[in-house]
């Protein structure tokens, strides 16, 4: 497989960014934070969703919402694909080939299409993620683990962690399963045996209660029919009761409605005689009310009239006001017309004055505005040169205060490291203490449990002693059969309970040997807690101090290439500010760059104030300019309304007069009208009285036909009360000739006396039923505990079975994960030694152990004894680095088909020496690989390299 092209937007701290691959040795060259990881993590994250360093979220680029990744490569077939992958708020992957005729847009099958095309059939993300590939500070980071995590990491990177699982997961499980379950059934088993009874006894019970509750069913019939029959008779009193209370009171209802009934008869009557007084009122008034409404008619006509003329009156004098207000006007539009003329003359004078003062001033300040703008360019040129360099100083002291900084930490994680392997073999020590505390405490809680047992059966025992002590069944009241024909109460109740409690005992002695057995536990899961923590933090530090050293030597080049920035600055200030910046004297150099911006303001200060001074004379004139032809303007404009004023003012006096003489005509009759209505006034005054008499008396007399028919329907319904009460009357007295009280009492006393009767039969009942109900869930529960009991020593022998054929597979399957690594580190073993010696020129060979001791531990040895071999984690930073790329080159080669590798700063902690002879060894190391991307900072790699890819910040 081979990537031909790799583009990415918004992805990390690239914007976008196209990067193209060749066949052969790939270089990816920048500083560091340059990103160049970012682009192998794009590379992993598109064609194998491999992980991220962090969350997607973190991937995308600050701001935006989407980040998207397309890789052109071509399989192992010569055949071309195209890769899209989208994170972030738009989630989508697709797979084309060249000729777009195939396209797959599902994830899961976009992923598994991919690593059929690059030769990684099965395991594909793990393959890639640390045998293909290997991020920056994670190179050498798998060969350090503790043992138990590089068991994990290469059990899954060989495909033989599928033996583990089986072992320790399904297989023990299943063990574990089975023996648990053996181990419960048989405690249950004897459980339910100790709790059986027998059946033929409990029948003979059942039959017994069954009897009883017939018979008391028969009476129980009997007592019901008596009981309906006084319920009968009671209900047919009480109606009768009920009937006399309801006549009773409707009798009293119809005797209230008749007082009612006379009472508005008599106020109906009293209506009548009021009007027919006002009708005889109406007859003698009415010539008056008919003057006093012809008179008012004539009122409100000359009263409307007079109104009329009083507005005109009023209407002539306002416009006789009008008249003189525009006549005054006049005479002032005359007196302002005069003095605008003269005014505007002035004006024009003085305008033509200030127009040549402001040419003048306007040529001055042209040629100070070039003078200016010469100035001002020198000086922006300088300021942003000074700011790069200063920006670069400030960059370089950074750098060196970091190295200071970091060099600090890494001598205080130095002195704090400790022991991982104490550790480990501290840890499992206390494992096999854990498992014997456990089994212990699953022994301690079955001896609880058959206590709990044992102590229900005393009080069981307690309680049927308590109940049958006298020898009488507490439900049939009689004495028991069962106890008379055995042996006596008090034997057999006191033998059992004997029994019973030395059982007790001895448990309860058993129970005491684990009284320390939880505090035990706890100390024991402290201190694994404690150590695990303390492995951990360990872990951590490790990475941490190796992390560290790292950094200082890329901040160590990262200062190299800053000093060098510096100097290329310089060159664009003055030869003395070269030497300066050559000979590192960066604070003189850039004091000597103040300077000089320093005394360009000093010259622009000058030039800018008299431009300043010049400019506000010339603005101020501008202004009075505008000022002056403003005011000409306005007077012209004042003028020529007035004028336009003074032609309407005389048309409007016209007009006036001629409506004045309109009016002093209509107004002449307006004292005659006066006159007419204050005569009719009077006359309607002195009618007023009758008239308010007539509407008095007017609505009575109209209300006597009406009365004198609600006085007929009053006297009607008084008579059909008088008949409803004479016929409630007869009713009651024939009801009460029929009821008796003390009948009705005596009723009810029967009633409570079969009531209770009844009840106390019904409760019998209910407490034989009772008993019958849980001598059947006896029986039940007794039978389904007897089928318990049969299913569980089934179950018993099938457990033991499997129990047997389970340690006998997992005997066998335990020693396959091993057999099949063993296979495939012997291959690795032989061809890491050949890439070793040819990057180190050393004879040594690695070797690579998984046994029962230790779980894929490396070595380097210089000889067949144990003596001469360094483990992996004692090696110093450059061994582990040649040793790790060794061994990652020959996976790569032997573990995949996939052709291509990719390495994330090799030579990190490598001296000169080991670089050099790294680059001159890498490509026959990789020569059976199609492709190799190398990520680096430096150089060392540029003479191998088959196409350099410059990443630049």
């Amino acid at each position: 497989m081979q990537i031909n092209k790799v583009e990415i937007k918004n992805f990390r701290n690239h914007t976008f960014c196209q990067v193209h691959f060749k066949s052969g040795i790939n270089l990816l060259l920048g500083k560091n934070g340059s990103g160049k990881s970012s682009i192998l993590e794009a590379i992993g994250l598109a064609l194998f969703n491999a992980e991220l360093r962090s969350s997607i979220k973190d991937a995308i680029k600050k701001g935006e919402k989407t980040s998207q990744i397309n890789i052109e490569f071509t399989d192992n077939q010569g055949k071309t694909y195209t890769v899209e992958r989208y994170i972030g708020s738009v989630a989508k992957h697709y797979l084309t080939n060249l000729e777009g005729n195939i396209r797959i847009e599902n994830q899961n099958q976009v992923i598994q299409e991919i690593a059929k095309l690059s030769g990684i059939e099965s395991n594909t993300k793990n393959i890639f993620q640390d045998v293909i590939s290997a991020y920056q500070n994670k190179f050498t980071s798998i060969f350090a683990e503790s043992n138990e995590s590089r068991q994990k990491i290469f059990n899954r990177i060989f495909n033989t962690e599928i033996y583990r699982n089986i072992f320790d997961g399904f297989s023990k499980s299943a063990y574990d399963k089975y023996y648990i379950e053996n181990e419960t059934s048989k405690k249950e088993l004897q459980k339910l045996t100790i709790n059986l009874k027998d059946n033929i006894t409990l029948k003979k019970e059942l039959n017994d209660i069954n009897s009883l509750l017939n018979n008391k069913e028969i009476e129980l019939k009997k007592l019901k029919d008596n009981l309906d029959k006084l319920e009968n008779k009671k209900a047919k009193l009480e109606n009768i009761k009920h009937k006399i209370e309801i006549n009773k009171s409707s009798l009293k209802n119809a005797t209230d409605k008749i007082q009612i009934s006379i009472a508005q008869l008599n106020k109906t009557k009293e209506n009548i005689a009021q009007a027919e007084i006002s009708t005889k009122v109406l007859k003698e008034k009415q010539s008056d009310y008919e003057d006093f409404i012809k008179l008012n008619e004539e009122l409100k006509l000359i009263t409307s009239e007079v109104k009329k003329l009083e507005k005109l009156e009023t209407e002539k004098i306002e416009k006789e006001k009008i008249k003189a207000k525009y006549e005054n006007e006049l005479a002032l539009s005359n007196n302002k017309i005069e003095n605008f003329e003269k005014d505007i003359k002035e004006k024009q004078i003085e305008l033509e004055n200030k127009k040549q003062e402001l040419n003048t001033l306007h040529n001055l300040l042209e040629n100070l505005d070039n003078k200016i703008q010469d100035k001002s360019n020198q000086k922006k040129d300088l300021e942003q040169n000074f700011l790069i360099y200063e920006k670069k100083y400030k960059e370089l002291n950074d750098i060196i205060k970091e190295i200071e900084k970091i060099q600090i930490q890494l001598a205080e994680k130095e002195s704090s490291k400790l022991d991982i392997n104490q550790i480990e073999r501290d840890l499992n020590s206390l494992i096999p203490l854990k498992i014997e505390l456990y089994q212990k405490e699953g022994e301690k809680k079955n001896i609880e449990q058959q206590i709990s047992a044992i102590e229900e059966r005393i009080r069981d025992n307690n309680s049927a002693y308590q109940t049958l002590s006298n020898g009488i069944c507490p439900y049939l009241k009689e004495e028991c059969e069962n106890i008379k024909k055995g042996m006596g109460i008090r034997e057999y109740f006191f033998s059992k309970k004997e029994f019973l409690q030395k059982e007790l005992n001895i448990l309860n002695n058993k129970l005491n040997e684990f009284e320390s057995l939880d505090k035990n536990i706890k100390e024991i899961n402290e201190k694994i807690i404690i150590l695990e923590k303390t492995k951990k933090d360990s872990l951590l530090l490790l990475e941490s101090i190796q992390d560290i050293k790292n950094k200082i030597e890329l901040l160590h080049k990262d200062k190299q290439i800053k000093i060098l920035e510096i100097n290329e600055i310089a060159r664009k200030f003055s030869d003395n500010i070269v030497e300066l910046v050559i000979s590192q004297k960066f604070e003189l150099a850039l004091d000597e760059i103040k300077n000089k911006i320093s005394i360009l303001y000093s010259e622009l200060a000058e030039f800018n104030a008299s431009s300043k001074e010049l400019r506000k004379n010339y603005d101020t004139l501008k202004v009075n300019i505008a000022n002056i032809e403003n005011t000409i303007e306005e007077n012209i404009n004042h003028t020529k309304k007035l004028s336009e004023k003074k032609v309407l003012l005389l048309k409007y006096i016209d007009e006036i007069e001629k409506n004045i003489k309109d009016l002093n005509y209509k107004t002449s009759e307006l004292t005659l009208k006066k006159e007419i209505r204050d005569s009719l006034s009077i006359k309607i005054d002195k009618l007023k009285p009758s008239y308010d008499q007539y509407l008095q008396n007017h609505t009575k007399a109209n209300e006597l036909p009406k009365y004198i028919l609600e006085k007929k329907e009053i006297e009607k319904e008084i008579c059909n009360l008088e008949i409803e009460k004479s016929n409630i009357e007869l009713e009651l007295k024939s009801l009460e000739e029929n009821f008796s009280e003390n009948t009705l009492i005596v009723v009810k006393q029967e009633i409570e006396k079969a009531l209770l009767e009844y009840n106390r039969y019904i409760e019998q009942l209910a407490e034989l039923r009772n008993l019958r109900i849980n001598k059947e869930k006896e029986i039940e529960e007794n039978n389904k505990l007897q089928e318990e009991i049969t299913n569980l020593n089934r179950i018993i022998n099938l457990l033991e079975y499997k129990i047997a054929l389970t340690i006998e597979f997992r005997n066998n399957i335990k020693q396959m994960g091993r057999l099949v690594a063993s296979r495939l580190l012997e291959r690795i073993e032989r061809q890491a030694t050949d890439n070793y010696r040819l990057i180190s020129g050393k004879s040594e060979f690695i070797r690579w152990i998984n046994d029962d001791s230790v779980s894929y531990k490396v070595f380097l040895s210089s000889g067949s004894n144990t003596e001469n071999q360094r483990a992996f984690e004692v090696l110093s930073g450059g061994e582990q680095v040649m040793v790790a790329l060794a061994i990652r080159s020959a996976m790569a080669s032997l573990l995949t088909k996939a052709q291509f590798a990719i390495f994330d700063e090799p030579t990190i902690n490598l001296d000169d020496e080991r670089k050099s002879a790294l680059a001159d060894s890498l490509h026959f190391m990789l020569n059976n690989l199609q492709q190799a991307i190398i990520v680096t900072h430096d150089d060392s790699f540029s003479n191998i390299a088959n196409n350099i890819i410059l990443i630049n910040s």
